[in-house]
């Protein structure tokens, strides 16, 4: 059986990886403009890896098209959680 074989939890046991990297050394005195660009990167970084582990013979335009994807994302969920309004704020 190959790693990612069961896709949804290929994705999640990813997202948790990338999500952890992106709150390291982070506290709630961060700057959000810092959070967005730890995000953003984290964002950027999972899609490149999502779309080439899934993907065997995946095009540069395929890789990058991912990348920005899961950028916009990432960020999303940032704003749900941390922007104003967002689940996690005091």
């Amino acid at each position: 059986m190959s790693i990612t074989e069961d896709v949804v939890q290929f994705e999640k046991a990813l997202s948790e990886a990338f999500v952890k990297l992106a709150l390291e050394g982070t506290d709630k005195s961060t700057p959000m403009s810092e959070m967005r660009e730890r995000f953003s990167e984290a964002g950027r970084l999972w899609g490149r890896a999502f779309a080439v582990c899934l993907n065997e013979g995946a095009t540069a335009f395929e890789i990058r098209a991912s990348e920005v994807k899961c950028e916009r994302r990432f960020l999303e969920v940032l704003n749900r959680q941390a922007g104003p309004n967002g689940a996690q704020r005091e």
